[in-house]
């Protein structure tokens, strides 16, 4: 059981239309009831500067195939989406930024006429011409198109044509020259009308141009303007000082005019505009006097003081969906749209008032609760108040109201019940014995007859014949807001601020937000025809009790507000909820949906300024919404009650005509956006880097833009549509190389989607190392690398191998090397020593000979001690550089030379680098210098010997040279091993050796070797500097 609850009514529908009923006044029984003035008729939109208009002096509308609505003012063009405007000015291309006349040809481009040339706009790119490009002047005054596609151009010099690619003077007749065009228009069937000043009205036909006739008592028609309809009417105002009778309208209908003046409600002056809908009807714009519109077989006026934004008309326009576009002088752009809520003052005593509460008895009477001027009926178009006598005076305050079952009416008002029937108030309840002085806010009635009172303090108390029973204990604190009874037998009572009572079988159970509600502050309660409880809530929205559970919905799943004081259903099974920001019908089968997870978003048919309330604002009372028994339903509002029709459905509009207009790379124009949305093209190509990129989109729907929402999906991104709401923007970041699709989608504000919607294709380009060739090189220069690197690794390994093996042979060798030398030096020296020391025992008694052994083996002993030296000289490693060895080799050779005649020189360089020079290289070169030096000591007979050292980048020479006797080089080579020996051993460490001798002229032997560390293969060594060439002379 629910107050607000009344018998369903005939008639069905999806949609609705509103009317708002006032409050006329406060009627007293000697005030007779004032009528109430019909509402308007349209809802008004106004623009100008301040959102973005060049200009507040409209001359020119023209809204082109897709959608758009281009404005031509006193200040250059604008092209307008409904939400935003986009200029364009003399830096775009615009040959004079006063325009006058606007024309989109069959290609798609704009021509723009203005004080000071043509221009025709045709993607995004500008093109002008003057008179001295052809044209007879370069004040255009009217476009057109006739039905072979040419372009035609009415200037204040004449009339011209577009015709291969160029312009061509037109006369209308032979003896009319300069003609002053006023205004041009092409019928349905293609022909082309002419309205000109002081020359009368031409039609274009296979002859050429033909005038037409005036009406009878006007020979000569000087137009002011002319317009063609879908009908294939032609509209004709007159010039301000021609009439016909009186009469300054023409029309132009089955071969004939007809003319409308003052007697049709006309101004008496010249009309500026006339434009005629498909319905028959028609607008006309005057001079300084506002809109007219005809209907009814009359026109009626709409000036400034009805909310016109400005009375001196300047251009009209009805666009695709049947809206009318008011171009001012000076107040701007104005829409006028049909109004869906007709809007009523509600009034009393000139000051406007509240309803809060409402009721429909059994008799059909309608009734509100105001909360400070009582109860009124709603009777012949007109409320009338209840008088304010005895037992009522001082019960103004009305809070809750109730159709009683068996007819009258309950309401509570302050401190008092009262019980209205049979014209009269049948019982009256004070709360001061029964409720403790506490206020009456709630009531709901048992089939029974029990009436039900909830109060303000949250009591809950049953009425039954005349007397109050006791309250219903356990009830959640908070005060009662509605009472109603579901049919499985519970009795549900809402508080404010306790949630929700459900009372069963003697106990109560409350529910609060613990249990699925989204809210505790309860504010209405409705059970629909299937048995469901519904409950609406002050910042929970609304929420649904099934299945032993609550199901809420939200502003998060699409609601246009949370808070839910109304709730009614029509006879077609919608919900409508009244809220803070309008009316908002829903299906049922969405919101079930949508607890089920099949619809991830509600999209409500939603009522609101735009459709002409004066005020969104939901009143909330027990009850604040009412269906009629005729299956309307109302709404207490901020500003009146609304009246919702189910049965009076304006057709929906179509969907938005959905646009990309702009894709942004990092806050800057991304070219290529329009040769890319071309069929046909390709792509559009991002380059590599790309950081953040932007969709500029928009869908056209001029009825209410500002309710038009969005859905957007990147295809590879986004795995399902984005609801994005109002917003015509959206941005992606760092977006991988790939191709990709961008789509977007909307609804108009009757929640009809566009079936395709827009998508533009685009590619993000890849850096270079991105790309799938570098990929592959990449790939294969890893495999390579890596084989590559295995082998480097094995290579190393088996290099570290052979260098450990290397080594240990050199090291072996060099131990083999010791060990040889050893054997022969030391053992040689060894066995010298015994033999001589054997020797000597023998010949012990020649004292001669034993000394003579006695010397030789001290010689033989120094000679071991030399031999031992050199070994260990040569084993160490700190011995292994250059320096070392030159130094060795001097020493070396002064030791030789000590005690013997010859004498002895070394030659050294100032600088000996530091060079590496191997154990091997310096025992060999040790032992052939020594050999050498001893050669020279022992057989040259020689009293000089110098030693001498030479380097020569990697190269290091030592030459040992003597004055002895010489010797036959070939000779001594045959017979003396010492020779080969120490060729030997240069040979040995990679050098050569190199003697040179005469006869009784000395000797020379060199030594060379290459040092080690010079980065390069050996090279035959050269001979030193400033040597003899070998020979083998004596």
């Amino acid at each position: 059981m629910n107050a607000s609850r009344t018998r369903p009514g005939a008639g069905s529908a999806a949609a609705a239309a509103l009317v708002l009923l006032p409050l006329a006044g406060w009627l007293r029984a000697e005030a007779p009831p004032a009528a109430t003035p019909p509402p308007p008729r349209h809802v008004m939109r106004q623009w100008t500067t301040a959102e973005g208009l060049p200009h507040n002096g409209v001359g020119a509308l023209l809204q082109t195939r897709d959608g758009y609505l281009w404005v031509g003012t006193q200040n250059g063009l604008a092209r307008f989406d409904g939400v935003r405007f986009r200029t364009f000015g003399l830096r775009e291309g615009l040959p004079h930024l006063s325009i006058a006349a606007l024309l989109e040809d069959r290609q798609g481009g704009i021509w723009i006429g203005t004080e000071g040339g043509l221009g025709r706009l045709y993607r995004e790119q500008f093109t002008r011409w003057t008179a001295k490009d052809g044209l007879p002047g370069n004040y255009l005054m009217a476009l057109a198109e006739d039905g072979e596609g040419t372009i035609w151009v009415g200037t204040t010099r004449g009339l011209a044509r577009w015709r291969g690619n160029r312009f061509e003077p037109v006369q209308l007749q032979p003896a009319l020259t300069n003609a002053y065009i006023r205004a041009l228009a092409t019928t349905p069937d293609g022909t082309l009308w002419v309205a000109t000043l002081h020359q009368g009205i031409f039609r274009q036909t296979r002859e050429g141009f033909q005038p037409v006739p005036g009406p009878p008592g006007l020979r000569n028609v000087s137009a002011y303007t002319l317009s063609a309809d879908a009908a294939g009417r032609v509209w004709v105002a007159l010039s301000h000082w021609v009439t016909v009778g009186g009469d300054r309208l023409l029309c132009w209908d089955n071969g004939g005019w007809r003319t409308f003046g003052p007697k049709d409600g006309l101004p008496n002056q010249y009309l500026t505009r006339v434009v005629s809908p498909a319905d028959g009807a028609a607008w006309a714009g005057a001079l300084d006097q506002g809109l007219y519109e005809w209907r009814d077989n009359h026109f009626l006026p709409l000036r400034r003081a009805d909310g016109l934004a400005d009375d001196a008309i300047s251009a009209l326009l009805l666009d695709h969906d049947d809206n009318l576009w008011v171009g001012t002088v000076a107040g701007g752009l104005q829409r006028l749209s049909a109004r869906r809520l007709e809007t009523f003052p509600v009034l009393d005593a000139g000051e406007e008032r509240l309803a809060t509460t409402l009721a429909q008895t059994t008799d059909g009477r309608l009734w509100v609760g105001t909360p400070g001027r009582g109860l009124f009926e709603w009777r012949d178009g007109t409320f009338h108040q209840l008088l304010r006598e005895p037992p009522m005076a001082g019960h103004l305050q009305v809070e809750a109201m109730l159709a009683a079952r068996q007819g009258g009416l309950w309401w509570g008002a302050g401190p008092a019940l009262y019980h209205w029937r049979d014209g009269r108030v049948a019982a009256r309840h004070d709360t001061e014995r029964w409720l403790q002085g506490d206020r009456v806010v709630a009531l709901g009635e048992e089939p029974d007859g029990v009436l039900w009172v909830g109060t303000l303090n949250g009591q809950l108390r049953g009425l039954r014949e005349g007397r109050f029973g006791p309250p219903i204990n356990g009830l959640a604190a908070g005060p009662v807001t509605a009472i109603t009874r579901t049919p499985e037998g519970s009795l549900w009572v809402g508080s404010l601020g306790g949630g929700l009572n459900r009372i069963r079988d003697g106990t109560n159970q409350v529910f609060t937000t613990a249990d699925g509600l989204e809210s505790n502050l309860i504010r209405t309660l409705f059970v629909d025809r299937d048995g469901t409880l519904w409950v609406g809530t002050l910042g929970g929205g609304l929420s649904r009790w099934r299945g032993g559970r609550f199901q809420s919905f939200t502003r998060r799943h699409g609601l246009a507000d949370d808070s839910v004081p109304q709730i009614l259903e029509d006879d077609a099974g919608f919900l409508w909820l009244g809220s803070n920001h309008g009316l908002m019908r829903l299906a049922k089968s969405d919101l079930d949906r949508l607890a089920e997870g099949s619809l991830t978003r509600l999209h409500p048919w939603v009522l609101d300024e735009s459709d002409g309330m004066v005020s969104e604002q939901c009143m909330a009372g027990a009850p604040a919404g009412l269906k009629t028994s005729d299956g309307r339903l109302l709404f207490c509002t901020a500003r009146g009650i609304a009246l919702v029709r189910p049965d009076r459905v304006p057709v929906a509009a179509p969907p938005p005509l959905v646009l990309i207009e702009e894709v942004l790379l990092d806050g800057a124009p991304l070219p290529g956006l329009l040769e890319a949305s071309l069929p046909g093209r390709a792509s559009l190509r991002v380059p590599p880097g790309a950081g953040r990129l932007t969709f500029r989109y928009t869908g056209l729907s001029f009825t209410a833009p500002e309710k038009v929402r969005f859905r957007c999906q990147l295809e590879g991104v986004d795995a399902d549509w984005l609801e994005v709401g109002a917003e015509r923007t959206i941005s992606y970041s760092q977006l991988r190389p790939g191709d990709y699709t961008f789509r977007v989608t909307a609804c108009n504000r009757d929640g009809v989607w566009s079936e395709t919607g827009a998508a533009l294709g685009f590619s993000v380009q890849p850096h270079f190392w991105q790309t799938w060739w570098f990929v592959a090189v990449l790939g294969v220069s890893l495999v390579g690398g890596l084989a590559g690197g295995i082998r480097f690794a094995e290579r190393r390994r088996y290099q570290r191998r052979l260098r450990r093996l290397e080594t240990e042979r050199a090291m072996e060798q060099e131990r083999a090397r010791i060990a040889r030398d050893m054997h022969d030096e030391l053992g040689a020296r060894l066995t010298q020593i015994s033999l001589l020391s054997a020797l000597t025992r023998k010949r012990a008694e020649q004292p001669g000979e034993v000394q003579a052994n006695t010397d030789k083996i001290a010689g033989a002993a120094r000679e071991l001690t030399r031999s031992l030296d050199e070994i260990v000289w040569a084993v160490r490693p700190q011995n292994d550089h250059l320096e070392s060895l030159v130094e060795y080799l001097g020493q070396s050779t002064r030791d030789l030379c000590e005690g013997s005649p010859v004498r002895c020189w070394f030659t050294v360089p100032d600088q000996v680098p530091a060079r590496p020079v191997s154990a091997q290289v310096r025992h060999n070169l040790v032992l052939a210098c020594r050999e050498a030096v001893n050669n020279v000591i022992k057989h040259a007979a020689a009293t000089e010997l110098r030693m001498r050292v030479r380097l020569a980048e990697d190269q290091l020479t030592v030459e040992i040279a003597d004055n002895g006797q010489g010797f036959d080089v070939a000779a001594g080579e045959a017979k003396c091993s010492g020779l080969v020996h120490m060729r030997q051993r240069l040979a040995d460490c990679g050098g050569e050796c190199r003697f040179t001798s005469t006869p009784g002229a000395g000797t020379r032997v060199e030594f060379t070797l290459r040092l080690a560390g010079s980065g390069t293969s050996p090279a035959p060594l050269a001979p030193p500097a400033g040597a003899s060439p070998p020979h083998t002379t004596i």
